[in-house]
């Protein structure tokens, strides 16, 4: 199976001060292009048709305000399986009128609490919709120092309600500082005191994001079973590749019928790997 991190397009209801995109939004909102959702089926349905099974994981921005985006998802789940993130903003009927049109064997949910904009008891709620549908569903939390204190308290309601949690290591600047690389031991004690007690798989990804993987040197086959996959369509080996141009950063573009994966793994050019490190060859 090869997975795609599609950035579906750069726009959110929230705008979150710690996100990625908090200082730029006014320039990657530019990259947005507009097509018919259907194109995009196209695209997808050509991928598969050429590699066989594929995953597509749906991030941005909010995939859910993609305009048709309950239509596009009915299309893709089709043929692939599907994961996306979302920070749970619409109401529970909209939920529940996605999640029954989907077959929710080949769907995956990251929900994203963000305390500063969402309610917990409502959130709960959502969640349990989720669970009505079988949707296999983790909440994500992102470990800004804000509102790390909070996580301990947050993760114990939702493990209570046997859903995964997975702290999202915070990545950029804050008073200062870059992150993750400084937080304090007090801060890093939380994170780890929280991972210790979630599910293998989510304490390995956290644990990961935080301490991030060497990869200067080593065979990598991101770009070989794995991409992530611009708003334009424009497809790039990995996360770090998506902030450069050209050569070896860039593949093609989905929206072109020959476009094509790589065919083997190359030696990655970075020093740490924050996300896509179980495609360097050999790492577990």
């Amino acid at each position: 199976m090869i997975e795609f991190d599609w950035l579906i397009h750069y726009r959110c209801n929230y705008k979150c001060y710690y996100c990625f995109f908090s200082e730029h939004w006014d320039y990657v909102e530019k990259k947005n292009i507009r097509l018919p959702y259907t194109k995009w089926v196209e695209a997808w349905k050509r991928i598969h048709n050429k590699y066989g099974d594929i995953k597509i994981i749906i991030t941005g921005g909010e995939p859910a305000i993609f305009p048709n985006f309950q239509e596009l998802l009915v299309e893709l789940n089709k043929f692939a399986e599907i994961s996306f993130d979302t920070n749970l903003s619409y109401s529970q009927e909209k939920l529940e009128q996605l999640v029954s049109k989907l077959d929710c064997s080949k769907l995956f949910i990251g929900a994203s609490f963000h305390p500063i904009f969402a309610d917990l008891d409502d959130f709960v709620k959502k969640i349990e919709i989720l669970q009505k549908y079988n949707v296999n569903c983790r909440v994500h939390y992102v470990t800004h120092p804000n509102q790390l204190r909070q996580m301990p308290k947050v993760k114990e309601t939702f493990l209570s309600k046997n859903v995964r949690f997975t702290p999202i290591p915070f990545r950029g600047m804050f008073n200062g500082r870059q992150y993750p690389e400084s937080f304090t031991k007090e801060e890093e004690e939380i994170i780890y005191g929280v991972t210790k007690d979630i599910a293998e798989i989510d304490k390995k990804w956290a644990d990961v994001q935080v301490e991030q993987t060497d990869s200067k040197g080593k065979l990598c086959r991101a770009g070989q079973l794995y991409a992530r996959v611009d708003c334009d369509g424009t497809v790039y080996p990995c996360g770090h590749d998506f902030k450069e141009t050209g050569g070896d950063y860039l593949i093609g573009n989905i929206l072109k019928e020959d476009f094509s994966m790589r065919t083997e793994p190359i030696v990655c050019k970075h020093t740490k790997c924050p996300c896509e490190f179980r495609w360097i060859v050999n790492e577990k």
